[in-house]
């Protein structure tokens, strides 16, 4: 199991108030640790995770052992990316490949003021070096996406050889995924209402023409498939004792009560 995030996972706004600064670092830091403790194998950088600079972020990085990735966020001087571009692993059997990407538009429009020592390349270009250096690597590829629906879904049919998008920036909450060319886009709405949980049953090597399995039905020894759910982060879900804890001490250090 891998357990991804799209972005703009530590802030909900551009501008934060000097007297509410430490209060939202504090915010984060609970956030990150929650994370760190649920085992997230991958976060996508999105552009309110940079309101604090990128030297924050890499500080929060390094302390809560965050796995942050953008291929398409570069040093402006060096042209090097100041994150990991790409992750990969090997499970059952098949290697997954995991790169970041993010709206060169929305970036520069929100981040590219505040942070002048960075610069933003184009993520559709960004998206086809990935897939040239990770596709004959891997046999399932996927995008962590913070360019929104409509940007995820002329990227699919722009970039062919990517097998998943995880898209983040929109609020959508897309209960079946969308397919364009070859490619799923998954959304689960905002400020993790949602969890969605997509499962693969894959037949060979990537790319793969991934169809939906339906229900009641044996599984194809043919054709790779995928079932798709959004689940609601309701009262229904089991309390973690851990991260309830750390909730409950961040409320204390505000003089908030439970």
């Amino acid at each position: 199991m891998l357990a991804l995030d799209a972005g703009d996972l530590l802030f909900r706004s551009q501008n934060i108030p000097e007297n509410k600064k430490e209060q939202e670092v504090k915010k984060a830091e609970l956030i990150l640790e929650g994370y760190r403790q649920s085992g997230y194998n991958a976060i996508n950088v999105g552009d309110l995770d940079l309101v604090l600079g990128k030297d924050f972020l890499l500080e929060q990085q390094k302390n809560y052992q965050i796995p942050f990735i953008s291929a398409n966020i570069v040093d402006k001087e060096k042209g090097d990316p100041i994150f990991t571009p790409y992750l990969t692993w090997k499970i059952a059997g098949l290697k997954v490949g995991i790169f970041g990407l993010i709206s060169d538009k929305i970036a520069l429009k929100a981040i590219g003021k505040v942070i002048p020592d960075l610069i933003v390349k184009n993520h559709t270009e960004t998206a086809k070096e990935m897939v040239k250096k990770l596709r004959k690597k891997c046999d399932l590829l996927i995008c962590l996406s913070h360019l929104g629906i409509k940007g995820d879904q002329k990227l699919a049919q722009e970039v062919k050889g990517i097998d998943i998008i995880a898209s983040g920036h929109g609020r959508s909450l897309l209960k079946k995924p969308k397919k364009v060319n070859n490619t799923l886009i998954l959304q689960s709405s905002q400020l993790g209402k949602y969890v969605g949980k997509l499962d693969l049953r894959l037949i060979g090597k990537g790319p793969y023409q991934l169809t939906e399995a339906k229900a009641g039905e044996e599984p194809s020894k043919k054709q790779s498939q995928f079932t798709n759910a959004v689940v609601a982060m309701g009262n229904k879900i089991k309390v973690d004792p851990k991260i309830a804890k750390l909730t409950t001490e961040y409320q204390r250090s505000c003089g908030q009560k439970r």
